[in-house]
């Protein structure tokens, strides 16, 4: 909040100046689209990038009469969003042992980027079946490909070996007839990074 007391001009310019120090403390003026040279300042989303950012207000008299001027310092801390892991069809399904399914995640998004864009997000796949448990850091667990079904009849698992990373890394999981068994629950878990 700007308040203008002076005998000699009311008239001043406002102007904002954004900056931010890298890794090497090297100073850096960080470019938004808006308009500098207001007594406020709307920062447009997404043109911050993450760290700390220096907010320096200068508002001085418009006629400069003896240095009629003042300055004021703000920081913006800009962390990024949580990652929202989505999967399209809600929580539960019903499908088929026999045709093709897919799971789609094309829902989950950063929000910092907008839904749809997936530029630097990973998408893995986890599996178990409902009588199994993951692991605390699921992270640990090896990675497998679907085969077809009547290779590990009997076993445990979606790969006949207990829950297990699944080798895709796609934001839609496929699954072709005859991976999955009949009659049998499976839990699919997404984690994005």
């Amino acid at each position: 909040r700007t308040k203008v007391s002076c005998q000699a001009t009311y008239k001043t310019i406002f102007m904002w100046r954004l900056e931010r120090n890298d890794v090497q403390d090297n100073l850096s003026i960080i470019d938004v689209e808006t308009d500098l040279n207001k007594p406020s300042l709307t920062i447009p989303f997404g043109s911050l990038p993450y760290g700390i950012i220096t907010l320096r207000f200068t508002a001085k008299m418009k006629y400069f009469i003896d240095g009629i001027d003042t300055i004021a310092t703000g920081y913006i801390n800009v962390v990024p969003a949580a990652l929202k892991a989505i999967l399209y069809g809600g929580g539960f399904r019903k499908v088929s042992s026999k045709r093709w399914f897919s799971v789609d995640a094309f829902m989950s998004e950063d929000p910092d980027i907008g839904r749809g864009d997936f530029t630097g997000i990973s998408f893995h796949w986890y599996c178990r079946r409902f009588s199994e448990h993951f692991p605390s850091n699921v992270e640990t667990l090896p990675a497998v490909t679907f085969k077809k079904i009547s290779l590990h009849l009997g076993n445990e698992g979606c790969e006949g070996s207990g829950p297990a990373r699944l080798n895709y890394s796609t934001s839609v999981l496929k699954i072709a007839p005859g991976m999955l068994r009949e009659n049998t629950m499976y839990v699919v878990k997404l984690v994005i990074k």
